[in-house]
């Protein structure tokens, strides 16, 4: 227990001596190693940032008339409004460039996007670069599959060319997934929670069959509903505590 070792450090006030100057004539310190030499750090390859995937759509809006103040839009009047691969029209929008935020009023529909989504409403409000927002009083539909994506292709008018890209009249898919809702949120770009709503494969207004509910969530190429109710043509006849549909047609089954 006396061992000087497990005695208390002393402090002391002095002042530490100055450390002693460099010796000019002392030799050379030993060359670092070969693979840390400055001369060797050209053989390191440069961290450079990776670009982005995609780079960011400028909007364009096209309407019968337009005025400014300062980042914000309004349009009336056929509005089109065109960022990506998604087309916004309506009767009449404001369009923030600042934050993408758009609100639109009368006729609304929504196309375009990963699911070759249309979503027609009575207004909405949307946001051009999350591709989220909320629609009221919709109709819309979901397809896995554009029409035609890549190639142009001769259309039904002798001698006429469709470009690439563009839609034709009607659905794009010979079995899509459509739905309809008081509210319908959309909460990613291929994501939405629909309201006081029913989904169904069979054309609209009057389909063969029904799934209804208070809250239905899409998402994963999947609609899920609980408490919902399974009409065929008109008659109400199962409630299922829980049920899930594929969105996607490949994945569909009885």
């Amino acid at each position: 227990m006396g061992h000087q070792h497990l005695h208390a450090q002393g402090v002391t006030p002095e002042e530490p001596p100055n450390a002693p100057a460099p010796n000019r004539n002392a030799p050379a310190a030993p060359a670092a190693p070969q693979d840390l030499q400055a001369s060797d750090l050209s053989s390191i390859p440069r961290a450079s940032p990776l670009p982005p995937e995609q780079a960011p759509a400028l909007a364009e809006l096209e309407s019968d008339t337009q005025s400014h103040d300062g980042e914000i839009d309004h349009a009336d009047g056929n509005v089109v409004l065109t960022y990506g691969d998604h087309i916004l029209r309506a009767d009449s929008v404001t369009y923030n460039h600042a934050t993408g935020d758009v609100t639109a009023e009368g006729h609304v529909e929504l196309s375009g996007g990963k699911n070759n989504e249309d979503i027609k409403a009575s207004h909405g409000s949307y946001n051009l670069r999350t591709q989220t927002g909320r629609f009221y009083d919709v109709h819309g539909s979901v397809e896995s599959e554009r029409a035609y994506p890549t190639d142009p292709f001769l259309t039904s008018t002798p001698g006429s060319i469709r470009p690439p890209g563009s839609r034709v009249p009607g659905y794009q898919n010979s079995n899509p997934f459509l739905f309809e809702g008081s509210v319908v949120v959309k909460t990613g770009p291929t994501d939405y929670t629909i309201y006081n709503g029913s989904v169904t494969t069979c054309l609209l207004p009057k389909p063969d069959w029904q799934l209804s509910s208070r809250k239905i969530m899409m998402d994963g190429g999947k609609a899920r509903a609980a408490k919902s109710t399974f009409t065929l043509l008109g008659i109400p006849l199962l409630f299922f505590p829980y049920v899930t549909h594929p969105v996607d047609s490949n994945g569909r089954q009885s």
